[in-house]
């Protein structure tokens, strides 16, 4: 059923013309709210290159517990989602970088800002969205190019 005849059967004896438009719901209050601030591509980390025929993608990441929590973050609890679809998951060398999203808690309604690395064919097509989730808890972001 349309909204704005729900609206005006409310408001009936306020003299609806038809026009009254509900507001927005605005932005959840609760969930984990995830973006990605940046994206780049390296051919090493801290002097270490990758296994043969691979690259690494670093992506700097800020995650919130909003009104939950607490809640996980590791490298493993990261996806990233490829152009073509294909989905690398986080690698342990996010541990070895500085704020690296190694394994901690992230404390209701506190955010976390860390660098996650992932790696990926050399001929890997761009990053597209990232995905993290700690088995009960979901979220995603675009990725903006590299």
């Amino acid at each position: 059923m349309n909204t704005r005849i729900l609206a005006c059967a409310f408001v009936v004896l306020a003299g609806c013309d038809g026009e009254m438009e509900l507001p927005d719901a605005g932005e959840p209050t609760e969930g984990v709210f995830m973006n990605v601030m940046a994206a780049s591509e390296r051919d090493q980390l801290n002097g270490v290159a990758p296994r043969m025929g691979f690259k690494y993608y670093l992506l700097d990441v800020g995650i919130e517990a909003r009104g939950l929590g607490p809640i996980s973050v590791a490298p493993f609890a990261f996806t990233l989602v490829l152009t073509n679809g294909a989905p690398f998951m986080g690698d342990s060398r996010t541990d070895e970088i500085v704020d690296g999203c190694t394994s901690q808690i992230v404390a209701r309604d506190e955010t976390l800002v860390c660098r996650v690395v992932f790696n990926v064919l050399v001929d890997a097509p761009a990053p597209a969205t990232l995905r993290w989730t700690d088995g009960t808890e979901s979220s995603s972001a675009p990725v903006p190019p590299l």
